[in-house]
């Protein structure tokens, strides 16, 4: 049986994150293919959190240089810290892995490392970071930030340009991603393992709100889902509301930091706005978007797919987004999704599902079908098999 050493950050917490959940299944496909050691890489003090995983998990506790927590990260972007490739080393030593498997793009800085050891590796990467850091370049708050937020765009386009180069396999999570990458990595050495999600939530209780209710969930840290939420909350969520005064909306998910801008924007928003409930960080989304009317993501810019779609249709809930939103997943508009590009398209595919409950019953019943034929266990346990050849 093949030894995989799978290298990423805070392995054990099966928290809400798109990133979280994606490391999760990914794991719990693998389990029983290949004989699994996790590395868990983290910033602070090692979690004691179990992972419900059959693997040998090893915790790596990342001592930053003395520099600025920016200029640390720089750094990273170029070679590992010292305590990272001190005991990266040693644990490739101890385990004698047929494969490295590095999580996250920015994980590239240890491919080097490894190669020098004669060790195939795989990239697998969540987006393409450098766009998602051009995107937030372009629509920062001042002049200011863009200058201090460009040398982290020009540093990650180099990063994947130089390092990606040197693995053997790149795995992307959709074509669109892949077709960005084909421009510096042969087609041969390419992969996409889309975003999916296994659904192990069957026994999981929906919400039981005071009304009925519509969600947006994700990670409000993130630029695009921050954008997308105040953009529905301004534009689409007053006319909603107009309509029928007992809706509510929850926003489920771990709001910006504190001392930033966008928090006190984003509070205040809320706030000023009937109905909106936003819950912050919460244990599980799944009783959120169970128990909700539709799954909204109203996201206008990113890379990849999003696993709140797939989490959305595997709880049988419909899902209306923008295209950007639903890219590189296979849902039609109008058969197994709702698409909406605008304030008046959401108001309508809105007001269409709380009007005509069989409608969205019907859109996803069909959006099932579809998570269970290609996003599901057994389909990506299969690519996953192919792809570290072990079928």
């Amino acid at each position: 049986m093949k030894k995989v050493l799978f290298i990423s950050e805070q392995i054990p917490f099966r928290q809400n994150a798109g990133h979280r959940v994606r490391i999760f299944n990914l794991l719990r496909c693998l389990e029983g293919s290949v004989q699994l050691h996790c590395v868990s890489l983290e910033a602070v003090e090692p979690s004691s959190c179990e992972l419900d995983i059959k693997c040998e998990l090893h915790h790596v506790r990342l001592q930053r240089p003395k520099l600025l927590k920016s200029f640390a990260n720089l750094w990273r972007r170029l070679m590992p810290y010292a305590s990272e490739r001190k005991a990266i080393n040693q644990l490739i030593d101890l385990v004698t892995p047929d494969v490295v498997w590095l999580e996250f793009g920015f994980l590239g800085h240890l491919i080097p490392m490894i190669r020098r050891k004669e060790i195939p590796v795989v990239m697998s990467t969540h987006n393409v970071e450098s766009y998602l850091y051009q995107m937030e370049w372009l629509k920062s708050f001042s002049a200011f930030q863009r200058i201090v937020r460009l040398p982290f765009l020009a540093l990650n386009r180099f990063h994947e340009r130089y390092f990606f180069r040197l693995a053997d396999k790149v795995v992307a999570i959709s074509e669109k991603d892949c077709m960005y990458y084909r421009h510096f990595i042969p087609e041969g050495r390419l992969s996409v393992v889309p975003n999916f999600r296994i659904n192990d939530f069957g026994a999981v209780p929906k919400l039981e709100a005071p009304s009925p209710y519509l969600c947006i969930v994700g990670s409000l840290g993130a630029f695009q889902n921050y954008q997308g939420v105040v953009y529905f909350v301004q534009s689409v969520w007053p006319r909603l509301k107009l309509r029928y005064p007992e809706l509510l909306l929850y926003i489920v998910g771990a709001p910006p930091r504190q001392d930033t801008p966008q928090a006190t924007a984003l509070r205040d928003l809320a706030t000023g706005s009937p109905g909106v409930i936003m819950t912050g960080e919460v244990d599980s989304t799944i009783p959120y978007v169970k128990g909700a009317i539709a799954s909204v993501v109203p996201i206008f810019d990113g890379s990849g797919t999003r696993t709140k779609v797939v989490e959305s249709v595997a709880c049988g809930v419909p899902v209306v987004s923008t295209t950007i939103g639903a890219e590189g997943l296979p849902f039609e508009n109008g058969q197994s999704i709702l698409i909406a590009n605008s304030v008046q398209s959401f108001v309508d595919s809105l007001v269409a599902l709380i009007e005509n409950p069989e409608l969205g019953e019907s859109i996803a019943a069909r959006a099932y079908k579809l998570y269970e034929k290609d996003l599901g266990y057994e389909a990506n346990k299969a690519r996953l098999e192919l792809l570290l050849g072990v079928r």
